[in-house]
Formats: structure tokens, sequence, C-alpha cells
């Protein structure tokens, strides 16, 4: 059914929503309501929109509100004439293709001319004859419906091959994630083999435990960046913002990636300032930044490389440059360099590809620290430079200092409960704690574990989360409950590390949050603390 729209100020959101969306939009403009209602009688068996002005001023506001398939503008009228009304139309990009047609008594060659020069598609004399206006407005409708439904397919299409493009970057970097994963696996699994052997050289066994230890931390890297990934992208990241020095951040992401450039014998110059410089910043985030740009610049360099970490004031900024000697970045590749799951170089060859993912936590993090940074480079194998923005800030006082990583202290034994029902993850954190001189205790359910800390009074308890049948947030709060335990420090061990499974964790009761595979160096901290 037709819908006849007239347009005012006073009415035009109530009226303006009887239009039917899946209709063509025609605007009639014409002062003359006797000459709206037989245009009108004409067209309103095409059964489309015909929406009404009666002035060019009113015209122009629906231009802008509304998308048409043809405009019948009258020429003479008072105010803002046909010519004008027209020409304002053009000067706006998104009504500067609407067809015109101009309606007038006056069909001399002048006014014709005129009105093709405002940018008319046609010209009909009045009184219009039915047949023709019918036709000529039917042929632009179709025009449009053919423009649509074209640039319909293009969106589609382009949406079909966003989703393939999507489907193919997810499907390698699956493969690139299992490849990455079993990377490590191959190695361990070949020391344990070693390690079997009963008459093993010392030195051997030395090697193979520290080679364990390398490919261990490697494995864990991974899921450590994977879950930061999903963290940004769902907005689940806290930052704890602080005065910080940058010589002290950069000194904590250097001892962090010294292992793998120690392994490939690669060289690091720091070319530091004078002068102290200090950022507003997380100070753990900052360091993981510039770890993953040297971690990156060591991996793409052969052994024997160079990598210079330069630090340069420039005003409120600083700028810290992170340049290698290794294989360099194509001109294609820079501008998606910082993309998710996108690979410097992801032949088969290269050994160190990485899931694709240290690039885009360094930009998500960087920004997140009201910095900037990019990535220039000459070409492949030309080196490539990492350049961190940063503000500079004025506050001198209440700077956190790098306290490095400090040995920890064994004091006295204590009664430690472990439940945990993977039990080689408890019987090997069994062993840790018993080689540092504590009495340990393990329990593979909810159930056991209360009955045995009914018995033992722990001192420490190291409680899994996803324990069978009753979960650790349970077992955690009916263990506060007894009385003889309100002095014990209860941990939480756990491969769920986000903000939400964390508040969890201290609503329960639980004093520390450990994610797995936990860090020696972080529990035995905790337990000595005790």
């Amino acid at each position: 059914m037709v819908q006849a729209v007239k347009y005012n100020e006073q009415t035009a959101s109530s009226k303006e929503t009887a239009i039917d969306p899946n209709a063509v939009n025609i605007l009639i403009v014409d002062d003359l309501p006797e000459k709206i209602l037989v245009y009108r009688t004409i067209l309103e068996d095409l059964q489309h929109n015909l929406i009404v002005a009666q002035s060019g001023e009113e015209a122009l506001k629906l231009v802008l509100k509304h998308e048409f398939a043809v405009i019948l503008l009258d020429v003479n009228m008072p105010g803002v004439d046909g010519f004008e009304t027209a020409t304002l139309i053009r000067s706006r990009k998104k009504s500067a293709k609407t067809p015109i047609i101009f309606l007038t008594a006056f069909n001399d060659e002048f006014n014709i001319a005129q009105g093709y020069a405002s940018g008319a598609v046609d010209y009909l004399p009045t009184p219009v004859v039915p047949e023709v206006l019918k036709a000529k407005v039917k042929i632009f409708i179709e025009l449009f419906q053919m423009r649509q439904q074209a640039a319909a397919q293009a969106e589609e299409r382009a949406k079909r091959e966003a989703a393939e493009e999507s489907d193919r970057r997810k499907d390698e970097f699956l493969a690139i994630l299992a490849h990455e994963l079993r990377n490590p696996l191959a190695p361990l699994q070949n020391a344990l083999n070693l390690l079997k052997i009963s008459d093993l050289k010392p030195d051997m066994a030395a090697m193979a435990h520290k080679m364990m230890n390398r490919q261990l931390q490697h494995m864990v890297r991974l899921v450590d960046d994977l879950m930061d990934v999903s963290r940004i992208t769902r907005g689940k990241i806290d930052l704890h913002m602080e005065n910080v020095s940058l010589t002290d951040v950069i000194e904590s992401a250097v001892e962090t990636a010294r292992p793998l450039i120690n392994e490939k014998n690669h060289t690091i110059e720091i070319e530091a300032t004078g002068k102290p410089v200090l950022v507003r910043a997380d100070f753990v985030r900052l360091s993981q930044v510039f770890s993953n740009l040297l971690n990156n610049a060591a991996k793409y360099m052969d052994h024997n490389g160079l990598i210079t970490v330069a630090i340069e004031p420039s005003n409120n900024y600083v700028l810290v440059h992170i340049k290698d000697t290794g294989i360099g970045i194509a001109p294609e590749k820079l501008p998606t360099v910082f993309d998710l799951f996108t690979q410097v170089d992801s032949s088969l060859t290269r050994s160190e590809g990485g899931l694709g993912i240290g690039l885009t936590l360094v930009k998500s993090l960087v920004e997140m620290q009201k910095g900037i940074v990019e990535a220039r480079s000459d070409g492949l194998n030309s080196g490539s430079t990492f350049t961190v923005t940063l503000p500079i800030t004025k506050q001198k006082n209440n700077v956190t200092p790098f306290k490095g990583h400090a040995a920890t202290q064994t004091k006295k034994p204590l009664r430690i409960l472990i439940v945990d029902d993977n039990q080689d993850s408890a019987q090997t954190l069994g062993w840790m704690l018993e080689m540092e001189g504590h009495q340990v205790y393990l329990k593979f359910n909810g159930p056991d574990a209360i009955e045995m800390a009914r018995q033992i009074s722990p001192e420490v308890v190291l409680l899994d989360i996803g324990l069978p049948d009753m979960n650790g947030y349970e077992v955690c709060r009916i263990m506060q409950e007894q009385l003889h335990l309100t002095e014990a420090v209860f941990i939480a061990q756990t491969g769920w590390g986000q903000e939400e499974h964390r508040r969890r964790s201290k609503e329960a009761g639980f004093h520390h949050h450990l994610v797995k595979p936990v860090a020696a160096t972080d529990l035995y901290a905790i337990v000595n603390a005790r």
C-alpha cells in the first residue's frame, strides 16, 4: 500500500514512522496542494513511499534524512526555488547522484537549459501526461533497486570474503598453535627418556633438566600470551599505574629475554640517556611490552646478531627504539604487523614463528598506557626497528624501584596440605615443598581434604579450584569455618587467571591466587612469608 507522507516540523517524527522501510522513497516537492494531489494519484499504484514537501527548505531537510530513488521538483516556489533547491541537493555528497525531474509550466529553452545546469536528469512540462510521468518514475525506481541490489550483493560478497579470510586465518592459527605446542613436547619426551638411563652422566642429566625447564617456560609463555589476548579483547586487563623508571623497566625486560638472547649468542647494546626518565605506567605490563619486542628481535635473527636499545627523550615524550639485524619485514607486511595472528614469516622453514599474537599484545598494552608503537624496516634481510613512544611524567616522587628477582630463604618447616585431583601435579608439587623441608600432605578431592585439615591443622593449604563434586571455592569456605584454621594461609592454584576468577577466589577467602603451572619462586615466596 502507498504511504503518502506530508512533511512539517511538528509532525515529522510521527508521520515518518509510517514509511514502509521495504519500499522505495519518492520525493514530491511542490507548493500547490492541488498539484501534489495529482502527482500522488498518478503514482500511487506504483506501491512505493510518496513523501511530500511544500518548499525547497522542507525538501532539503528530507534529503538529509532519507534516500530517494527520484525527486519530482517544481521550479516556481516561494523562497528557495526549484533551481536553487536542485543545486543544493547536488552539492551534498549523499544526494549528489539522486535523479531530479523538474516539473514546470515554463518550458522555454532558457528554463530547460537552466534546469539541466542545476543537475536535472529530465524536464517535464505541466500539466503532465500521466503515462509519461509514471513511466519515467518507474525507470528511476528500477535503476535505484538495481543499484541497491548490486550494493547488497557487493556487501554480501565482502562479508563472505571477510568470513573466508577469518576462517583461513583461524585455521592457520590453529595449525600454528598445534605446531608451537608440539615443538616443546618432543625435547621434553626425549629428556624424560634420557633421565631413565641409570648410568646417565651427571653433566648430561643437568643439561636435560635445563632443557626441560626451558621448553616448559616456552609453553607457559604461549599460554600466557593467549590468556592476555583474551583478557584484552574482553576489556578485562587492569593496569596498576605508577611512576616508574624507564631504565628499570628495560632492565627487567632484558632479564626476561636474556635466555633466548644468550641461546642464540646475540649481542645486546643499551644506549641509555644520561638523565633518568620517568613514565606513568604499569611496571609489569610495560616490561612485558619490551621483553616481547626483545624476544621478537632475538627470534628473527640468525645466531650472533645485534640488538640495540636506544632511549631518546623528546620534549614531553620518550622514544624507545629496539633495533635488530634480523630478517626484516617485507613492505606489504608492515601495515598488518600488529594484527592478531599475523606472521612476519610464516614459511615452514622458519622455526621461530610463534603464534602471531606477541606484537598484538605489544600494541594493545602500549596504547592502554597512552603510548604508540611503530614498526619500520627497509625490507627483507635489512633488520627492523620497533619504536615505543610514551609520555614522560614530571612527578619525581613515589617512584617504584625495580626489585629484581630476589632469592627466597627457607624458614621453619610448615604443615602444608595440597589438594588437587591431578595426582601427578599434586605429587610433584609436594616433592618440591618437601625438598624445602616442609611436611606435606596430599588429598585429591574436597571431602578427604576437609577431613585431613581437621586432623592435621595445616598452616598452608594449596587448593585446586576445579575439583570434582566440590570445587575449591566451597572447600575453602568450609575449611575457614573451622576455628583451628583461622591462621592458615589459603592459596588457590588453577588454570584460570582472569580477573573474574581472582575476584571469586578472594570472595571465597583465598589469600593468594596462583595460575598453573605454579612458578616455584612465587610459591616459595608465599610459603616462606608464612
